[in-house]
């Protein structure tokens, strides 16, 4: 029986400043072409040939590779955290590499910005920034790094959290993310 992957998360809401930050990994995945389908096939050592729900009709499956997903959000009070107004983003094995170039000292920060509605009709209606940045632009082994996100809409309403992580933080997430960019491509 294989073991689901387990929640990596920080908390820095102990006094009500900042937030907290959970991010969880999905597996590389087939998945059905139809547009409403929600059809996946996991850990599977051969591709499946047509979708297996049979509202499809056996409609063909396409491999997508795997992503870790980031939540972040802020806290409302001393260990209270408003899960409500989370921002979530998925990270791709593009995305993983250039965080960790920030993690591990090569440069000072890294800015990812998604479109959730990208190649759709409702693209550019919500946008997402996430960045990781070293303070004051110094380099990891110095210090630890601020973790921030923003999303905005286009009224113009905009969410903002922040999450400092301390350097032995910075190295455990640097760990993950090293063992993550392999599993995305089910290279193990």
């Amino acid at each position: 029986m294989a073991m689901n992957a387990l929640q990596l998360s920080f908390y820095r809401g102990v006094n009500g400043k900042f937030g907290a930050m959970q991010l969880n990994f999905r597996k590389p995945h087939y998945y059905c072409t139809v547009p409403k389908c929600k059809g996946k096939v996991f850990d599977t050592p051969f591709p499946p040939l047509r979708c297996p729900l049979s509202s499809c009709d056996g409609q063909k499956m396409e491999s997508r590779e795997g992503a870790l997903f980031m939540e972040i959000t802020s806290a409302k009070g001393p260990n209270d955290y408003d899960w409500d107004k989370k921002i979530t983003m998925a990270f791709s094995i593009t995305d993983l590499s250039k965080l960790l170039l920030v993690l591990e000292g090569h440069q000072p920060e890294v800015e990812i910005m998604h479109d959730p509605h990208a190649k759709s009709v409702n693209s550019g209606k919500i946008t997402k920034i996430f960045k990781l940045f070293s303070p004051k632009g110094l380099y990891i082994e110095k210090g630890g790094v601020l973790v921030s996100a923003i999303q905005s809409d286009k009224e113009g309403n905009k969410v903002l959290h922040t999450v400092p992580l301390g350097p032995e933080e910075v190295k455990r997430l640097a760990i993950c993310l090293r063992a993550v960019i392999p599993l995305t491509l089910a290279w193990c």
